[in-house]
């Protein structure tokens, strides 16, 4: 299942990650190399206004008991049906080299997707 949900603003560093999330740019362009250069990317970002405020939802559900199910999070930009498909079928492709069966895939009915 995938979904298209509105996003309170805001970006954060994350020490895990390693990088600024929130923004709609790659996570290379977010990485943080020191410290020092966290004020500065997050004042890049907000020059360049590529701050998330949609995010994609995909809700996988692997079908094993005590399995819970996974949930990605992607950031959207300037999402079109085209890039929505290419997605899709990437996760398709993902799932078939692991050989995991999908029962099915649905979208929430945004303009942007089929």
């Amino acid at each position: 299942m995938t979904d298209c949900t509105i996003l309170k603003f805001g970006l954060q560093y994350l020490t895990n990650l390693g990088c600024i999330v929130g923004s709609t740019l790659d996570r290379n362009d977010c990485k943080i190399e020191t410290y020092n250069n966290i004020y500065k990317k997050i004042s890049d970002i907000k020059q360049r206004n590529v701050i998330a405020k949609y995010v994609r939802i995909y809700v996988l559900q692997v079908l094993l008991l005590k399995f819970s199910p996974i949930v990605v999070l992607i950031p959207t930009g300037n999402d079109s049906a085209k890039k929505i498909l290419a997605f899709h079928q990437k996760l398709i492709d993902i799932a078939a080299d692991f050989e995991l069966p999908i029962i099915s895939i649905r979208s929430d009915d945004a303009t942007a997707e089929f």
